[in-house]
């Protein structure tokens, strides 16, 4: 099992609003995560790219839960922190 980033966007709407949320997900591939995501009931639809991830990112998303915009963007400021931090020492 392998654990996946996967974004989703609306191409329906203007450019800059199509973002329609994100989720961290464990699966076996990523054909499976886009269905687990379905399964939990975090895929929103729409268009979906997703990245296998080397671990997981929790503490910093809980997984099988849809992030929005706002908490997307926690995230990657608590990720940017923590590897800011690991390789300064």
């Amino acid at each position: 099992m392998s654990w996946f980033w996967l974004s989703f966007r609306d191409p329906k709407k203007p450019s800059g609003h199509s973002f329609s949320g994100a989720c961290l997900i464990e699966a076996a591939d990523f054909q499976a995560a886009i269905q687990r995501a379905w399964d939990l009931e975090c895929n929103p639809g729409g268009e979906v790219l997703g990245i296998e991830v080397p671990e997981p990112l929790w503490p910093f998303v809980e997984p099988g839960l849809i992030c929005d915009k706002t908490e997307c963007e926690a995230v990657s400021l608590r990720i940017e922190a923590r590897y800011t931090k690991a390789t300064a020492h």
